[in-house]
C-alpha cells in the first residue's frame, strides 16, 4: 500500500492549507492527515489501519469540496501520481473561503518545518516546539 498520496492543486494558488486542514479533520477518524508540502498537499497514511483506495479518497476530498459550496468550482480527478482537483473559478473559490464560518484563508497557520496547519496561532507555538525535543 503506498503510504503517501499526493494531490495537486491546479488553477488556484493559496487554497492549499485550508483543503489540506479540513482533509486532516476528516482523515483522523482513520489515522492519515495531509499537510502542505511544496504548493501541493500530501495525504499521509502511514498510521491508516483499512488501507484507503485513490477513488475513496477522491470521494472524501469531494465531500469535503461540496460541504463548503467549492465543488461547483472545481474538479477533482485520480492521476497516475495521485489525485488532481482543478479550479475553474479561482476568484468564486477564494471569496467562499473568505466568507466561510471556519476562518477562511487568512486565518490558517503553518509550521514552516513540516506543513502542519491549525487555525489557532497559539497550537502552531505548541505544534513548533516538538521540532526541537529531540535535539
Amino acid at each position: 500500500m503506498k503510504r503517501t498520496v499526493d494531490v495537486e492543486i491546479a488553477g488556484c494558488d493559496g487554497v492549499e492549507g485550508f483543503i489540506a486542514y479540513h482533509l486532516s479533520e476528516a482523515l483522523g477518524t482513520v489515522g492519515g492527515y495531509a499537510f502542505v508540502k511544496k504548493n501541493r498537499i500530501t495525504i499521509d497514511l502511514s498510521e491508516v489501519k483499512t488501507p484507503l483506495t485513490p477513488g475513496q479518497i477522491s470521494d472524501l476530498l469531494v465531500s469535503l469540496l461540496r460541504a463548503f459550496g467549492l465543488d461547483l468550482h472545481c474538479n477533482v480527478s485520480v492521476t497516475e501520481d495521485g489525485l488532481m482537483v482543478s479550479v475553474v473559478d479561482c476568484d468564486a473559490v477564494r471569496n467562499i473561503l473568505r466568507g466561510s464560518t471556519e476562518g477562511g484563508l487568512e486565518q490558517l497557520y503553518q509550521c514552516p518545518v513540516c506543513g502542519y496547519i491549525t487555525p489557532y496561532r497559539e497550537l502552531l507555538s505548541e505544534h513548533e516546539k516538538l521540532h526541537y525535543v529531540f535535539i
